[in-house]
């Protein structure tokens, strides 16, 4: 990953570097001192999996936002960010809340270094990703544990209880279904394919889903605190 960052981060300034991490500024005028990862680990998998799941990228400028009904589960993503980037962000209700609709919660963060890497390095889309967005290559070709981190991350923001007693998630994309599906053969969770039109908005849907018991994997798998942290809020979502 390391000349990845140096390819993609050009633009900024190099202020220091130690074993792990960059740390750049903008070139010009007033900028805050970025941290950035120079390799790909299961935190950093972990955010790479929550801002998939259920973050944003603002087309037309370089803010993150993720949105949630869930406030404990963004302050663990809070302090995620934290801890990968070494910055913070603050948490705001949404005020424009329809009658008997769960109240949501969410944070902004206005970074293009941050913005640049989760862009051109992890191929999130910019703008509306529902339809394209998929698992992005260095994920796939990663190793068990960060592939592990990322579903984590995946599920927890965008998975929940499906058919009953079973858990799993539904996406708008067949990209990042059967991306998910390879996953989980590979690690060697029995699960389940779907598909439906929505006749309401004449569109069609990709879900998948397991039996709870056969995601001892991703249990066993996980060695990070913070994502460890973000696998406990899955498994309190799905009843586990």
């Amino acid at each position: 990953m390391k000349s990845l960052i140096g390819h993609y981060f050009k633009n900024y300034l190099l202020v220091k570097e130690d074993k792990q991490n960059f740390y750049f500024k903008a070139k010009t005028g007033p900028s805050r001192i970025t941290k950035i990862p120079k390799y790909l680990s299961e935190d950093l998998s972990s955010f790479v999996g929550i801002i998939i799941g259920d973050g944003h990228l603002t087309k037309g400028r370089k803010r993150i936002s993720v949105e949630l009904t869930d406030v404990i589960l963004l302050r663990k993503i809070k302090d995620l960010i934290r801890s990968l980037f070494g910055i913070s962000c603050k948490i705001y209700q949404k005020t424009n809340v329809r009658p008997n609709k769960q109240i949501s919660y969410y944070f902004q963060v206005d970074n293009s270094m941050i913005y640049s890497l989760l862009h051109l390095v992890f191929e999130v889309p910019k703008g509306r990703k529902s339809r394209k967005v998929r698992i992005p290559v260095l994920i796939r070709k990663g190793s068990t544990k960060y592939k592990i981190a990322f579903l984590i991350g995946l599920f927890a923001t965008d998975g929940g209880k499906r058919h009953g007693n079973r858990a799993g998630l539904s996406t708008a994309s067949r990209l990042l279904r059967d991306d998910i599906s390879l996953l989980l053969k590979e690690l060697k969770i029995k699960h389940y394919l779907d598909e439906w039109l929505y006749k309401k908005y004449k569109r069609r849907y990709f879900g998948l889903y397991f039996t709870k018991k056969s995601i001892a994997p991703l249990m066993q798998g996980c060695r990070s605190g913070q994502t460890d942290r973000i696998l406990d809020s899955f498994l309190k979502k799905i009843g586990g």
